[in-house]
């Protein structure tokens, strides 16, 4: 008896959050927090993370699939960053493999759907060493649509745009 009891009043509550308050379900209301809307400084202390990928904000992910013709993309995010830097913000021993590393990427293993806008902006390193760009803004130089594609495929890391949610830019990221 005492049991059922407990089970009861644990679950009250949580069958509470789930209706409104004339019994129906209530709809979830979407949030989007200070990371999708901020760049973080280079200068901050706090280890590397993921931004939200909703709306305006910019970051690094590896491409899982691009589908222009139905413009979206399915992207994976990703932590972007020279070894060192990596080892020092995530307090990492330096004597580790990782910090010798030119570039460390880690992915959080998580896949995002994407819309992407019809005047995307493409950015690739495929013109040469004057394209190459910076590691939290991705390549220079324009590209074509076909140009694009042929230089960027999957698994690839790129730095994107979002526009309100929208995808307004995406940007090669160099690795050596």
């Amino acid at each position: 008896m005492s049991r059922r009891l407990l089970c009861a009043v644990l679950l009250l509550p949580v069958a509470a959050c789930g209706t409104s308050g004339d019994g129906r379900a209530a709809t979830p209301q979407p949030t989007v927090s200070a990371a999708a809307t901020t760049s973080p400084s280079p200068s901050a202390s706090a280890a590397p993370g993921f931004v939200e990928l909703t709306g305006d904000a910019s970051t690094s992910v590896r491409v899982v699939k691009l589908d222009f013709r139905n413009r979206s993309a399915v992207v994976e995010p990703i932590v972007f960053m020279h070894g060192p830097d990596y080892c020092k913000a995530m307090k990492i021993s330096p004597i580790e493999q990782r910090c010798s590393q030119e570039v460390v990427i880690e992915g959080n293993k998580t896949k995002v759907t994407l819309p992407i806008a019809a005047d995307v902006d493409l950015r690739t390193i495929g013109h040469g060493e004057e394209c190459i760009g910076t590691m939290t803004g991705g390549a220079t130089c324009r590209a074509s649509l076909a140009e694009f594609t042929r230089n960027v495929g999957e698994g690839v890391p790129v730095w994107i745009t979002l526009d309100d949610g929208t995808i307004a830019k995406i940007a090669e990221l160099y690795t050596p």
